[in-house]
């Protein structure tokens, strides 16, 4: 009787005979029906990993939150040396850490060698200086943001990027300078009758429960490409403009079940410890 394995094996080797590819040594095998994923090289199994797929029903088009089947390759490797739990968004590291142990990341106290430019961390006046505060309306505050940008920042975020405390519910930004950890405090602005002035109406958005924490990408990515045109390659159905990845999450008491909106996600021990075993155009295989 046929193994898993050889079933596997046969599915790669047809697929790549029809596409007319040489096999990879390694080859990643994602499987939806049972939320596992194995390595293998050279034809014998290295490892085996619970993982999460969509929440939906599999799928190969765009916008369809699904995720798609087909033949992919590792299109790069993101991630590197950052430490487990490392927080990315838009694919570059935040500097917050989520280490499973709170719904809420935590600063990472950088090393000298991994100082982002940050704001200023002393409250500077001049134009261009940048306070963290909570904004008011415009009138009583002079050059505040307008509309949904209207909102609190974190202390300490890398110059031009915003970390707003609903995105990160209860974290803050770090000094990297401060090797002790501590976060930069953000004080608000009292109005004149010495209390918090409101935002304007714009400015409010919905606080995630802290119960029902949002998300994340996490630790490592592995970004796919897809091999087969028209099936996950080109037109609407392009696995990497859908910015498809392997990645870890802060959702680890989830994985085994469908839960992401279309991304492999693994728990972030597993996820790094495969990105330290493959390379960038090993394939992988998603049925």
């Amino acid at each position: 009787m046929p193994t898993v394995r050889d079933e596997f094996m046969e599915i790669f080797n047809e697929t790549c005979a029809r596409l007319g590819i040489k096999p990879t040594q390694r080859v990643i095998f994602v499987r939806i029906d049972t939320q596992t994923l194995q390595l293998f090289d050279g034809g014998k199994l290295v490892r085996g990993y619970a993982i999460s797929t969509s929440a939906r029903p599999p799928s190969n088009i765009k916008d369809s939150l699904g995720t798609p089947r087909g033949l992919h390759e590792i299109a790069e490797r993101i991630g590197g040396g950052q430490p487990a739990g490392m927080i990315f968004k838009s694919r570059q590291p935040t500097g917050f850490l989520f280490d499973g142990s709170a719904v809420s990341p935590k600063p990472y106290p950088f090393s000298d060698e991994e100082k982002p430019v940050l704001a200023p961390t002393v409250p500077d006046k001049s134009a261009q200086g940048r306070v963290c505060e909570t904004l008011g309306n415009d009138e009583e505050k002079p050059g505040a943001l307008k509309g949904r940008d209207n909102l609190p920042e974190v202390c300490g975020a890398p110059s031009g990027h915003a970390f707003p405390h609903n995105e990160y519910p209860g974290s803050r930004g770090l000094d990297p300078g401060l090797t002790c950890g501590t976060p930069l405090a953000c004080k608000p602005r009292p109005s004149p009758l010495n209390r918090y002035p409101k935002p304007p109406r714009t400015a409010r958005r919905a606080v995630p429960t802290l119960d029902v924490p949002p998300a994340l990408v996490t630790s490592r990515i592995l970004w796919l490409r897809g091999l087969e045109p028209g099936v996950n390659l080109g037109g609407d159905v392009d696995s990497h403009e859908r910015y498809i990845y392997i990645h870890g999450t802060n959702r680890e008491d989830l994985i085994g079940t469908p839960q992401s909106a279309g991304c492999v996600v693994m728990r972030n021990a597993d996820v790094v410890a495969l990105y330290d075993q493959v390379r960038e155009g090993d394939m992988v295989l998603i049925a």
